[in-house]
């Protein structure tokens, strides 16, 4: 069968918010069965819409999912399967190490999950604190050594680097300790300053140094050096996979598939036809989000039509950040992009200056030319804009 939609579901509860986070979220826990209950409203709200789709990935993400109790997370799964075609590929659930329990695991794998992801972030205890995490090390070891027992063969740990003053050795302990570990998947993200952030405020106030964005695309290129030499296949800017582990979901996003987001602040994303689709984003406000569904109404904020123009221009962006890169053919095809003779003596420049690799007709980005990936389309697209972010 043709691959199918991917279904997200933004569970907002966090025991604290980490100083460099600026997804949504509350620490009021005591919303929690609330919030199931206005998942299940807003399901049987969209049902009607999606009930034709299959959908082959779940994905709940946060937030911290794993805040969520067993019998919260079966009420949500039964009704997915009440009100949508969900014939699961992959389904994943963002946890923080210090939450897992082989009750826990062994109940996630009852009710169907397949993949964990875990929010690792840091080995060292210097940099644990720096970014507000509340495990050590030994609670990674020990949750992967009960994930691995429980049969969970697929999950990821996400790493950040690029700390203010980080130097290349210290970086480095963490690569040894990540690859002494081996998961099938890593994620890792430059540390970025998000305004509003407990970070930010520390940086406008001189307490904190601002992050090096110099020594962070040294950190990048080492990060894929050591990785790519380890085994590990850098499918897309910030993820890396042993052969199959690559993530079903998230690269929906990239490839420009269907998903419909559920919960507060989710994004969601379907086509209207062969260049015209629509994108919308939910309330970033549990209360709002559960005030609408009380009310049966769809908990949407914002929503856009995208043309041939806007679409195009997000195939470059999200397409350029993969290893496979973009076809130009499939380009041409989908939106009646041929690229013309100054197109082609840009690239041919980005090939010679080693951030490209042409062939095929499919444009690829190297790691290189990945730290330019916004600054290059708008090269080819002047007239280009960022797509909007996909808070998943």
């Amino acid at each position: 069968m043709s691959e199918g939609a991917g279904l997200y579901i933004h569970v907002p509860f966090c025991r604290r918010r980490c100083p460099y986070c600026d997804f949504y979220l509350v620490t009021t826990l005591s919303y929690r069965d609330a919030f199931v209950e206005a998942v299940r409203r807003e399901l049987i709200l969209w049902a009607p819409q999606w009930q034709q789709v299959r959908f082959d990935t779940l994905y709940f993400g946060g937030g911290t999912p794993s805040q969520l109790s067993v019998e919260q997370l079966e009420r949500i799964m039964e009704a997915v399967h009440r009100h949508l075609h969900l014939e699961p590929l992959e389904v994943t659930l963002e946890a923080n190490p210090e939450d897992l329990s082989p009750e826990y695991l062994r109940a996630l794998r009852r009710l169907g999950f397949t993949r964990l992801s875990l929010g690792v972030q840091a080995f060292q205890e210097s940099r644990l604190r720096f970014l507000g995490r509340q495990h050590g090390q030994e609670d990674v070891r020990r949750a992967l050594d009960w994930i691995e027992k429980l049969g969970f063969s697929s999950y990821n740990l996400d790493l950040i680097f690029g700390l203010p003053g980080e130097e290349a050795p210290m970086w480095d302990a963490e690569l040894k300790t990540l690859l002494a570990l081996r998961p099938p998947h890593v994620s890792c993200y430059s540390l970025t300053v998000e305004p509003r952030t407990v970070l930010s405020r520390a940086i406008a106030r001189g307490l904190v140094p601002s992050p090096d964005e110099t020594r962070q695309a040294e950190l990048f290129l080492q990060t894929h050096a050591r990785l790519s030499e380890a085994g590990y296949l850098h499918y897309e800017v910030s993820n890396y996979a042993l052969c199959g582990h690559e993530a079903r979901h998230n690269s929906k996003y990239w490839r420009h598939r269907p998903y419909l987001g559920l919960g507060p602040s989710a994004h969601s994303f379907r086509w209207l036809g062969p260049d015209r689709a629509e994108r919308w984003a939910n309330v970033r406000s549990l209360r709002r989000y559960l005030t609408l569904l009380d009310a049966h109404q769809l908990p949407i904020e914002e929503r856009e039509t995208l043309g041939p123009e806007a679409l195009l221009t997000e195939a470059l962006l999200l397409g350029l950040r993969l290893r496979e890169g973009v076809s130009l053919a499939e380009l041409a095809a989908r939106y009646g992009w041929k690229p013309h003779a100054g197109h082609r003596r840009l690239i041919r420049a980005w090939i010679r200056r080693g951030w490209a690799d042409f062939r095929d007709e499919r444009l690829r980005l190297t790691p290189t030319g990945w730290l330019l990936t916004d600054s290059l389309v708008l090269e080819l697209m002047p007239s280009a804009s960022h797509p909007q972010a996909i808070k998943h």
